[in-house]
């Protein structure tokens, strides 16, 4: 993993709490609520989640792991997470585990509309 500039932490940490009071407040698409989950973890940078794919997620009696992070996710998706590796399927209903190799977790759509959300929230 490369390493994460400081301007990309301070952002992560900024939208931690925006994400937190976002999943709080409204209703959102499975892969947008997810997106958000992860940010509120505080684990990984904008940056990170569009780069992650499903192959990088290692669930164990331990947790979620992500590039070997411990990744604390508020318990309903911690849950929905393991549900679709153990499934076999993606948000979108992607196979997760073909011969195509790993697909991202997030599509180009959604990190977008998500991530202009979290830049434009006021909570």
């Amino acid at each position: 993993m490369k390493s994460t500039r400081r301007s990309d932490k301070n952002r992560a940490d900024k939208y931690s709490g925006r994400a937190a009071a976002m999943l709080d407040q409204y209703h959102w698409e499975k892969p947008d609520a997810h997106f958000l989950a992860l940010m509120e973890s505080g684990a990984l940078t904008i940056a990170d989640i569009r780069e992650l794919t499903w192959a990088q997620l290692r669930n164990s009696y331990e947790g979620l792991f992500i590039r070997d992070i411990p990744v604390n996710l508020r318990p309903d998706y911690l849950d929905e997470i393991r549900a679709l590796l153990k499934d076999g399927k993606g948000f979108y209903g992607e196979e997760l585990y073909g011969e195509g190799g790993s697909p991202r977790l997030f599509s180009k759509e959604t990190l977008k509309n998500i991530t202009k959300e979290l830049d434009q929230f006021k909570g």
